[in-house]
């Protein structure tokens, strides 16, 4: 073996440099997964979703030509006041079918369908965490309330005179 020996101000440099390439590489494998990070858990969600229409077509009939969003009950006291979400439990799934209007709770521990109720799509959209997403979903068909609304038309006035008394 041959040994190289370097001044100290070489070794200084030598030092400098690898330590400038390690960070670079870094930085550069941070930078990689940041950007891939997105892809990998869009990935991830698109296979739990396809996954769980096909658990889910096995037993209903769901809407086709659509995608649903996908939620998870993850705090089921928050949603007891509404009748749809009665007997959810924390890990259940809800497959929402906009188009369709559509929501479906699904059970994955037990493989059964809780509930199924209509969306009502004309709902402001939730701004907040996924567990408003939740509370927002309808619970049940809206009930139509028939609305009065008055016209300009004027009302008739009746003019009133009071009776004659008969003389005795």
């Amino acid at each position: 073996m041959v040994a190289v020996s370097l001044s100290k101000a070489n070794q200084k440099i030598l030092i400098i440099g690898l330590v400038i390439l390690l960070v670079l590489v870094m930085l550069g494998g941070a930078a990689y997964l940041y950007q891939s990070k997105g892809k990998v858990a869009g990935a991830v969600e698109d296979t739990e979703v396809t996954q769980l229409i096909l658990t889910v077509g096995k037993l209903m009939e769901l809407p086709e030509g659509e995608k649903p969003t996908l939620a998870t009950v993850s705090d089921p006291a928050q949603l007891l006041a509404q009748p749809f979400f009665a007997r959810a439990k924390v890990g259940d799934k809800v497959l929402v079918y906009l188009q369709a209007k559509k929501a479906v709770l699904y059970r994955p521990s037990t493989n059964k369908i809780i509930n199924v109720g209509p969306v009502n799509v004309n709902q402001p959209a939730p701004t907040a965490e996924p567990t408003q997403i939740l509370q927002e979903l309808p619970t049940q068909r809206p009930t139509l309330t028939p609305r009065v609304t008055p016209t300009n038309i004027p009302s008739p006035t009746v003019e009133t005179t009071p009776a004659e008394t008969p003389a005795p």
